[in-house]
């Protein structure tokens, strides 16, 4: 019986069947799955090759997705600037317009006067929209920063105000003392304006702008060789202090103490305005080291913390910027970065019950007067475009401090209104093509995407009508094997029953 392939301890032929129902039962299960994940790369035996090759394709498109995005927010970015110098050429030329109505020799002092104020707050909005045209707390519009040089140690706070004369127009001497005055935090550069508006029966509101920071103080009652504290409204722990004059009897309406303010800051006619000098330490506190990245605003900075407090505080005066220092590691040096750019640099002698003194330092402006940001627009880190933003701050556009006060000087504002405008106009184009560039990068990351994307499913996704097919074939044929192996089984009865007879 041994030609017919069974033995008293094996059946070959039903053994073969075995093994060919599984092989096709397999082969089945395998088409299914296929089917059910749309791939025909399930497992790396299926196709070794193949499934690496998906898997870097994949990683690809991972990455090109999200390049795409990067590409999207740096055009949205140029959007945020392109339409604030579009803002900006719009004030410009009303400037320059108010400049030829200035120049008009028919105007009065007095006509030109008001055209001069309009003049002034149209120049100041110039400033403030490249001040705020920001993008994620970026500055976009700065000009950039250079190097970033320490302010020299001051021991104490320092002001030059000076008590009311019996000059002006009625006696104001009862007013402030212009002496024995106090300042806490960043405080610094000249008084500019002033302002007291009644507040109850006994009280006034105070408030005073110093180098472009405010500085107020609610309900404050005039009393003899009092004092009273006006606070930042950045930044709350910075302060001026002043004091009334050992007799307050001037003091009788929000005019008069107004006057009495405005003489002890030197605003008025045939005075120099007072100036105040911050306070400022060398490095201390753990504190080794202050750096800038290209987009942080040009200007001055102060940097404190504040013993057993939970975060560094960063503040320009009218602007403040806080990082919690949970993140620092104790005992370790390590740097925090603001989200305007700025980093603190600590050593290990950091510690939360130490304070860091104020510490005054100023950011210059770069040498090309613009904010340079990089993005990755392909899968490979090298693949980048740079967009440059030109600075346009009154300062960057040489308008600063301009006038049409007189004749003179509307022709003067108006020559310097002209170059700004072209240097803005250039900036625009600048950055129209640079978005021309990315509208393209954007285009070509489209075909890209899609390309790659046909390529990964030519490897990977399943032939449908060939699984099904392959699928029918196979579960027939383990149908087949089945009948094979119960005719075997039937052979083996037979043998049995020889063996029996």
């Amino acid at each position: 019986m041994s030609g017919s392939g069974i033995t008293g301890l094996t059946n070959l032929s039903a053994l073969g069947a075995q093994q060919n129902i599984q092989k096709h039962t397999t082969n089945a299960s395998d088409q299914i799955a296929k089917l059910g994940s749309g791939s025909r790369l399930n497992k790396a035996s299926d196709d070794p090759s193949s499934a690496a090759i998906v898997k870097t394709m994949s990683s690809t498109l991972s990455v090109l997705n999200q390049v795409k995005v990067n590409s999207s927010n740096a055009a949205s970015l140029i959007q945020v600037a392109s339409g604030a110098m579009s803002d900006q050429l719009n004030l410009l030329t009303n400037l320059q317009t108010l400049a030829a109505q200035s120049a008009d020799a028919s105007l009065s002092p007095t006509s030109r006067s008001l055209v001069n104020q309009s003049y002034q707050q149209l120049l100041s909005q110039v400033d403030d929209v490249a001040n705020r045209a920001r993008w994620n707390g970026v500055s976009l519009m700065t000009g950039g920063s250079g190097t970033v040089t320490p302010a020299g140690v001051v021991a104490a706070a320092q002001s030059n105000i000076a008590a009311p004369t019996t000059a002006a127009p009625v006696s104001l001497v009862n007013t402030l003392s212009g002496a024995n005055t106090a300042v806490t935090g960043f405080v610094q550069g000249a008084a500019q304006a002033a302002s007291v508006s009644i507040s109850s029966a006994t009280g006034y509101n105070v408030s005073v702008e110093v180098g472009g920071q405010w500085f107020s103080a609610q309900n404050v009652v005039p009393v003899g060789a009092g004092t009273f504290t006006l606070h930042s409204t950045v930044d709350s722990a910075s302060t001026i202090t002043l004091e009334f004059a050992a007799a307050v009897t001037d003091i009788t309406s929000a005019a008069t103490f107004q006057a009495g303010l405005e003489e002890t800051l030197g605003l008025t006619i045939g005075r120099q305005p007072a100036t105040f000098v911050a306070q400022s330490t060398a490095v201390s506190g753990g504190l080794t080291s202050v750096t800038s990245s290209s987009n942080t605003p040009v200007g001055n900075y102060s940097l404190r913390y504040d013993p057993n407090s939970s975060e560094l505080t960063l503040t320009n005066g009218t602007q403040k910027w806080t990082q919690a220092i949970s993140a620092l590691v104790p005992a370790a040096a390590q740097s925090i970065t603001f989200a305007n750019g700025v980093t603190a640099n600590v050593d290990n002698t950091f510690a939360v019950g130490t304070a860091i003194t104020p510490y005054n330092f100023s950011v210059a402006p770069n040498a090309t007067n613009q904010v340079s940001l990089t993005f990755q627009v392909a899968e490979l880190s090298t693949d980048t475009l740079t967009v440059n933003i030109g600075g346009t701050t009154n300062t960057a556009l040489g308008v600063n401090g301009t006038s049409v006060d007189t004749i003179a000087n509307a022709n003067t504002a108006s020559d310097k209104i002209g170059k700004a405008i072209n240097q803005i106009n250039a900036s625009y184009a600048q950055l129209g093509a640079q978005q021309k560039r990315l509208e393209s990068t954007q285009g070509n990351l489209e075909t890209t995407t899609s390309n790659l994307e046909a390529a990964r499913s030519n490897v990977s996704d399943v032939d449908i009508a060939k699984a099904m097919t392959d699928f029918t074939i196979a579960n027939t044929m383990a149908q087949i094997s089945e009948v094979a192996l119960s005719q075997s089984l039937d052979q083996t009865k037979q043998l049995l029953s020889v063996v029996r007879s």
